[in-house]
């Protein structure tokens, strides 16, 4: 028995049962504690789960609405696409250059001494081909890019290249390289080509009779061409031959036309596909 037992005049039982009250105590204060820590700890995650629960159906509501927007925009996106391809479908069906309008610049543009025998337009479709870019990586060098919307479209258009020949006679080969050097200047034409100039011989008179080929041009558009007045002064008519009551007013983009009384005297037109 130590000291302090020699100094307690209390029971030994009582003694123990107040030392157990005392540790029931202190281990019901822990448990309270740590059960008040617990349900603190899932009061405050409970919480957390809330708002992280209302912010993410927040993000669901707006990436629906944003997604319906997408679905709208591809709409728009589809229905421009449509537009612009019946656009310009029909825009390419019409004919840039009109031929009238090509006959008056190849009459316009004839030096006064230069007759046509025979003017010949053939057309001949191109087959659509669609270009593709290859890939810029090493590992799709081989491949090649999938054609873009502006290529398909414009392979689904049928293009024609035109062709024209020109037949015809000039006192010399002077008046034929005016006319090809005018015909060169004209944005209606390109690839003026003088295929043969000979000597013939009409009404007793010695003449250049001439070959002329030429194409015309893809660009060519008469809606980006200011056309000029020409006042031709002519007694006849140099397609009928008759006389004419008053100056033929012809459009033409030509700059060198000279007044002439220049003929045609057969013309055609062919197509082949």
């Amino acid at each position: 028995m130590n000291h302090d037992d020699k100094l307690s005049f209390l029971p030994e039982d009582y003694v123990q049962r107040r030392i157990e009250r005392r540790t029931n105590l202190i281990c019901l204060t822990l448990f309270a504690v740590v059960l008040t820590g617990i349900i603190g700890a899932w009061t405050v995650t409970k919480r957390h789960k809330d708002e992280v629960a209302k912010q993410l159906q927040a993000m669901r509501v707006s990436y629906t609405d944003a997604a319906k927007r997408l679905e709208q925009l591809d709409e728009l996106q589809k229905r421009k696409q449509q537009m612009l391809r019946k656009a310009h479908v029909t825009r390419m069906l019409i004919e840039p250059v009109p031929r009238t309008f090509l006959l008056a610049d190849l009459i316009n543009r004839m030096p006064k001494s230069l007759s046509l025998f025979e003017f010949e337009l053939h057309s001949k479709m191109q087959r659509p081909t669609v270009h593709v870019n290859k890939a810029k990586s090493a590992l799709a060098n081989q491949a090649k890019a999938p054609p873009t919307e502006q290529e398909l479209l414009e392979a689904e258009v049928p293009r024609y290249q035109v062709s024209l020949i020109l037949i015809g006679v000039a006192p010399t080969d002077v008046q034929v390289a005016q006319y090809m050097s005018s015909l060169s200047r004209s944005p209606l034409m390109t690839d003026v080509n003088l295929i043969f100039s000979e000597e013939t011989q009409i009404a007793d008179s010695t003449m250049r009779k001439f070959r002329i080929e030429a194409m015309l041009s893809e660009k060519a558009d008469v809606r980006n061409i200011d056309p000029e007045q020409l006042q031709r002064d002519l007694k006849k008519d140099p397609m009928t031959n008759n006389p004419t009551a008053q100056p033929i007013i012809s459009p033409t983009p030509g700059p060198e036309a000279e007044p002439a009384s220049q003929t045609i005297v057969d013309g055609s037109t062919t197509v082949e596909e």
